[in-house]
């Protein structure tokens, strides 16, 4: 039971918080849609608009981590705890390098999206 708890944990992103999003995302679809009366198109045809939208959020999201990846410096999770510990001990240097990080992937984002956008 041990090992079955361990293994929920370690991929709990996607065997389970990732079906329940998509059965809330669905069950919005269904309340929300009710409430609107111009979206009285093909419900099967805006499903399937979702699903291809979820993947090109998900594209934009692997391309940004590709950008940062290849361009810029990437901080790693022991880098990254290192940060978080030497701001809270009150390190201003390590927050605005965190604010950068932070910037950067924003940035990405936008940079992504905007090139996926021309796809759709």
């Amino acid at each position: 039971m041990n090992h079955i708890l361990k293994f929920l944990g370690r991929w709990q992103e996607f065997l389970i918080w990732m079906p329940l999003l998509v059965a809330l995302c669905l069950v919005g679809y269904v309340v929300l849609g009710a409430f609107d009366r111009s979206a009285s198109g093909d419900a099967l045809a805006l499903l399937l608009e979702l699903v291809v939208r979820c993947a090109y959020l998900a594209c934009v999201g692997g391309a940004a981590w590709l950008f940062k990846r290849t361009y810029l410096r990437d901080i790693s999770a022991a880098e990254e705890a290192e940060l978080h510990a030497a701001v809270h001990a009150g390190d201003t240097a390590a927050r605005w390098l965190l604010i950068k990080d932070r910037l950067e992937w924003l940035f990405l984002l936008v940079l992504a999206a905007s090139f996926l956008w021309v796809a759709r």
